[in-house]
């Protein structure tokens, strides 16, 4: 089910180092050394996004940067999630600082500050962490 809100600009996506297989669209992977929080947490967020009908990418490749979480294709801009486990400031700014130089905008989800019972995670990455159409 392809959305029917933004056309899929291939080129800018390449311009900006993105690169995929169109096959693994829309397909949740699990990178293999993803531990359960990491992916518990991908997983809740790319069914929020395809919930809204979003075109997703998953376990993608960025130029000279390596592999990206979730890219959500469908909003007004290019949204990348990044899912930490682990809360490293040093470390996240040198990733916001590497992934603006792509000109991709990121939201770094701390898994850490995430609400542990399930539907309350749910819903906060629903209603604060997702950005909307």
């Amino acid at each position: 089910m392809l959305s029917k809100k933004k056309f899929i600009d291939y080129n800018l996506l390449r311009s900006k180092g993105v690169s995929f297989n169109s096959l693994d669209m829309n397909k949740l992977i699990k990178y293999p050394t993803e531990n359960w929080e990491h992916f518990a947490v991908k997983s809740q967020i790319f069914y929020i996004l395809r919930t809204m009908n979003h075109n997703v990418l998953t376990e993608f490749e960025i130029a000279g940067y390596g592999i990206g979480d979730i890219l959500d294709l469908s909003t007004r801009i290019t949204c990348q999630y990044e899912i930490e486990t682990r809360l490293r400031s040093a470390k996240h700014q040198k990733i916001i600082q590497k992934y603006a130089r792509r000109g991709l905008d990121i939201i770094i989800v701390f898994t850490p500050k995430l609400p542990k019972d399930e539907y309350e995670r749910y819903m906060y990455l629903k209603d604060v962490i997702i950005v909307p159409d």
